[in-house]
């Protein structure tokens, strides 16, 4: 993933269908007031899907009448979205929270030692010497 993948899937943003007789007035009024548009698939003559930054999208929502076009949203993706499901189920996020704790806690345990490829010195003093320096 590159940066600017990550700065957007933080952010968040939607994955939104405009439909309208002239939806490339709208992609129009969103590059002249400099809103950044990815993703965008011509569905039909009268459709367009494309993603949009959140902030991206309550900008046009101001200006989608101007144009004729109406907006529907397909898919939200991203941080915000999460963590808004997380808030209703905080026993998922604490249980994650709690596994997180235990595996770095057991992870600075040693469980066993297994000595490998020591030809000259037998195992077993290997392992008394370990014991003896803890």
């Amino acid at each position: 993933m590159s940066i600017s993948e990550i700065l957007k899937y933080t952010k968040g943003y939607l994955t939104v269908k405009v439909t309208g007789l002239n939806p490339e007035k709208f992609l129009n009024m969103c590059v002249a007031r400099e809103i950044y548009l990815w993703d965008i698939h011509r569905i039909s003559l009268t459709e367009i899907k494309l993603n949009i930054s959140i902030r991206g999208y309550r900008a046009i929502k101001k200006f989608i009448r101007k144009t004729g076009c109406t907006i529907s949203i397909v898919d939200k993706c991203g941080l915000p979205f999460f963590m808004f499901k997380i808030k209703k189920r905080k026993m998922l996020a604490v249980g994650f929270v709690i596994f997180i704790l235990l595996t770095l806690a057991m992870s600075s345990f040693i469980w066993s030692v297994e000595v490998i490829g020591a030809e000259t010195i037998s195992s077993e003093e290997i392992k008394k010497n370990l014991a003896e320096l803890g």
